[in-house]
């Protein structure tokens, strides 16, 4: 399995400590089985991150319309910090659009404040791109 001598090669097992059981059983179950089911809303976050780590680009495709489809007030902004993480270029798309159009609200949330804090590159570029939109949209109307 491996090609350099490692504790894993000898003990034919592999510790993974970074990701919860439930997020590897999923991670298992779609790969044997190419079966998603059990992913939803509350843990497509963690199964993205790992289906990017592990680079299993269809899950992550799968994963990223399950949090499109879930986007909400309350969610985007954790979202749009993973989708930046993770290089995730059209759900980082869907969620400036979803951000520009609910910008009051989004940017009342403690999540927002948080991201203004710690990741205030990206609460630039989310205002940066809902004033271009709103511009261009003013102009065609």
């Amino acid at each position: 399995m491996f090609s350099h001598s490692m504790l894993e090669d000898k003990n034919s097992t592999i510790e993974i400590t970074d990701l919860q059981s439930e997020t590897i059983r999923c991670l298992l179950e779609y790969i044997y089985t190419s079966n998603i089911e059990d992913i939803n809303e509350y843990n497509a976050i963690e199964i993205f991150k790992a289906a990017d780590k592990y680079e299993l680009e269809f899950l992550k495709q799968k994963v990223e319309l399950i949090m499109i489809n879930s986007l909400s007030i309350i969610n985007c902004t954790m979202i749009f910090i993973v989708a930046d993480l993770h290089n995730a270029i059209e759900l980082k798309k869907r969620i400036l659009n979803f951000i520009m159009q609910n910008i009051i609200e989004v940017t009342e949330t403690d999540d927002w404040r948080i991201l203004v804090e710690q990741h205030p590159v990206l609460a630039t570029e989310a205002f940066v791109y809902s004033a271009e939109h709103a511009a261009s949209c003013a102009c065609s109307s």
